[in-house]
């Protein structure tokens, strides 16, 4: 650089709050969102911010103070049950910077089999009924008991991490509402 000038920052004006831990012990979930999001965001993603739970995640969301700083905001959680789209349609009315994980981040991994059978090495596939991956309630308990023989069961943060990486967005965004919007809010 020639003397007098520097480098500005680029400036993030935008943060999305996600549900999930923000404890890395077992993996970093920020850096799986991270590289998920990336695939159609690079060079306009927003700050990713780790909430421990929903509770605490919606409470980042909602603090005014905490996100003076930003011209836009979301925040992604779990729906912890299905949802018509008569509910999607009012919430989304409603509520336009929320995103839901229907019914978990788990039914992302489910819509998307061949990653769930390379990672355990068993064919997880065929263990997912068939219908919408979306009506299956508590697919993370789903995960655990598919894989509970396998040498390392599913867990939440350390697979959840790898398997983030391995998912497809654009595939996502065909088969999740809330993901399509979701990358849609955020490209502008």
């Amino acid at each position: 650089m020639e003397a007098g000038t520097f480098r500005r920052e680029q400036v993030v004006n935008k943060v999305l709050y996600i549900e999930g831990t923000k404890d890395d012990t077992n993996g970093n979930l920020r850096e799986g969102f991270r590289i998920l999001l990336e695939q159609k965001l690079k060079g306009n993603m927003p700050r990713l911010v780790m909430g421990n739970g929903k509770e605490e995640t919606m409470s980042y969301f909602e603090n005014e103070r905490l996100n003076a700083k930003y011209t836009h905001r979301h925040v992604i959680v779990d729906s912890d049950a299905a949802e018509s789209d008569k509910n999607r349609e009012g919430r989304e009315k409603k509520s336009p910077a929320l995103f839901l994980m229907v019914q978990e981040m788990e039914a992302w991994f489910l819509s998307q089999p061949q990653i769930l059978d390379e990672c355990f090495g068993i064919a997880v596939s065929k263990k997912i009924p068939a219908g919408e991956v979306v009506s299956i309630n508590d697919p993370s308990d789903k995960l655990q008991q598919w894989t509970k023989d396998c040498k390392m069961p599913y867990h939440k943060v350390h697979h959840g991490v790898a398997l983030l990486k391995k998912l497809k967005l654009s595939e996502l965004e065909n088969k999740f509402p809330d993901v399509k919007r979701l990358v849609s809010v955020l490209s502008n």
